[in-house]
């Protein structure tokens, strides 16, 4: 499927880039599922359905991620009906994942960052047992808003102890 080229045409390169996400991520679901042979005319709503569950339990995408995949399919399905290529859109019907349907799984790990009040509590104690490094690495963290995936990507150069810096990199 090639839904993306003229949908592609005017768009960002940011846009082009989430095209191309959701497009490789329907891909390896139809591999894994190893529907290949499959024309998209003949794509249902039980296979969107499929693809929902597998995103949302299988790969442990978030919520807001599925639905917004969700979106997108149904974006490059309206283009595959404009070129002749199927005649309905099963992502349109498709009803958006919800947050219970998550949590009734017990896969959606979420980390909840603590509040100020937590913190308050939390540095002095922390300050007690002698960790005083690590009070200034968290605080920079609590206080920046600093996203998981930028705190993964820290390396040991990014940080400045005795500065009170770090740097965050793509």
């Amino acid at each position: 499927m090639r839904a993306t080229n003229s949908l592609s045409l005017n768009a960002s390169d940011t846009t082009k880039a989430t095209y191309r996400m959701i497009y490789n991520q329907l891909v390896k679901f139809i591999q894994e599922r190893k529907l290949e042979y499959l024309f998209i005319s003949y794509f249902t709503l039980e296979h969107a359905r499929a693809y929902k569950k597998w995103a949302l339990y299988e790969k442990n995408l978030s919520v807001k991620t599925v639905n917004d995949s969700i979106s997108h399919l149904a974006m490059f399905w309206d283009e595959a009906i404009e070129t002749g290529l199927t005649q309905l859109n099963p992502f349109k019907v498709l009803p958006k994942a919800k947050r219970r349907d998550k949590d009734d799984s017990g896969k959606d790990v979420r980390f909840e960052p603590f509040t100020d009040k937590e913190m308050r509590l939390i540095f002095p104690w922390l300050k007690e047992q002698g960790m005083v490094n690590f009070v200034k690495f968290l605080a920079v963290i609590f206080y920046s808003w600093s996203r998981p995936i930028e705190i993964l990507r820290l390396k040991v150069k990014d940080i400045e102890m005795d500065r009170d810096l770090y740097q965050l990199t793509k």
